[in-house]
């Protein structure tokens, strides 16, 4: 008997749920155990790790507000067709996204820059988004 697709992704997300829950609990039991004394290097290493992810945040966001700040040309998005139109009105589940995604989009777009990617603005009937064609003019990937 096969499962049908959407069926065979929830029941594989709730197994991956189920083994992580596991090992979560696992471990916190061995952290918690009497006697257990955290050695210094691991907490360096943590603390370094911290750092190093606010330090991406913080990049990815001045990559992402410097970009908006800049004139970009018109273009269509890959593929030739444009996005889906969206109402005007803005909903909390887009301002978090948008918030969510600011560093990551930040640190896409510093790279594109970084490869001289030509990065253009695309635009829907109501909605601006910048998009990155998949060749530059005289290069081909």
């Amino acid at each position: 008997m096969t499962l049908p697709r959407r069926a065979y992704l929830a029941l594989s997300a709730l197994s991956m749920v189920l083994i992580f829950g596991l090992l979560g609990l696992a471990w916190w039991g061995w952290r918690h155990r009497s006697g257990y004394q955290p050695s210094a290097r691991r907490h360096r290493v943590l603390v370094a790790l911290t750092i190093a992810g606010l330090v991406f945040i913080v990049v990815g966001t001045a990559g992402r507000l410097a970009a908006v700040f800049q004139p970009a040309s018109a273009c269509t998005p890959p593929g030739g067709t444009q996005a889906p139109s969206r109402t005007a009105r803005v909903d909390e589940s887009l301002v978090a996204q948008q918030a969510a995604t600011w560093p990551e989009t930040g640190i896409g777009l510093l790279y594109s820059h970084a490869r001289n990617a030509n990065v253009c603005l695309s635009t829907a009937a109501d909605t601006t988004s910048r998009c990155t064609p998949t060749t530059s003019p005289g290069r081909t990937r």
